[in-house]
């Protein structure tokens, strides 16, 4: 019995070394839960504030996203306009071609026509210039003498 008795001293003094290392635990657990509290409710109160500016980055990329959209499709109007406008750049500069084309055509016709007319003018100037000049050097020539005889006959 004596055994038992010892063996029950040793179970309640293992016990007793039990309860105290779980008092000594719980102690230790409960310091560091009360330093970790204030640890954590600044830590919950930062990642909340993360949460919303998170949140908040987010509504922004998407308004950003929904404008970038907008000025893709307004990209995509314009390329098109300016596809139209280089088509039509393209045609107008096909009828300026064809049509200095044509008004070259058309004025080396009429240089053409003009020629003989240039031709006949020269012609008749140089046959018509000598006798003009000739008889107006008579005309003037006569008109002297009339005023010279007339000056004669007043004096």
């Amino acid at each position: 019995m004596e055994l038992m008795k010892f063996m029950a001293l040793l179970a309640l003094l293992g016990f007793t070394l039990l309860c105290a290392y779980a008092i000594f635990a719980i102690r230790v657990i409960t310091k560091v839960i009360k330093d970790i509290h204030p640890k954590l409710n600044i830590l919950t109160t930062d990642a909340d504030a993360l949460i919303v500016k998170t949140t908040k980055t987010l509504d922004e990329i998407e308004v950003i996203k929904t404008d970038i959209n907008s000025v893709i499709a307004n990209i995509d109007v314009m390329q098109n306009r300016i596809a139209q406008s280089l088509d039509n750049y393209d045609s107008t500069s096909d009828e300026v071609r064809n049509l200095v084309a044509n008004t070259n055509s058309k004025i080396e016709r009429i240089g053409k026509t003009i020629e003989p007319f240039e031709d006949l003018a020269s012609n008749v100037y140089d046959k018509i210039s000598q006798p003009v000049n000739q008889t107006l050097s008579i005309i003037n020539a006569v008109s002297k003498a009339i005023n010279v005889f007339k000056n004669k006959i007043q004096r």
